[in-house]
């Protein structure tokens, strides 16, 4: 699982979407509204992910 903020300006999310792409059965979860620190900018939406991703 990858898991990128559209708003990071650290790394660019072509970074994300390129490492989702080259990792076999990997799932790609862009976070709007969300920065670097993505688990603290959108809490909530990132733990649904990651939970529905090892569920």
């Amino acid at each position: 699982m990858v898991i990128h903020g559209v708003e990071d300006r650290l790394v660019p999310v072509a970074n994300g979407r390129f490492i989702a792409a080259r990792v076999e059965s990997a799932r790609y979860v862009e976070l709007k509204g969300a920065s670097h620190i993505f688990w603290t900018d959108q809490p909530d939406t990132e733990r649904e992910a990651v939970l529905g991703f090892l569920g």
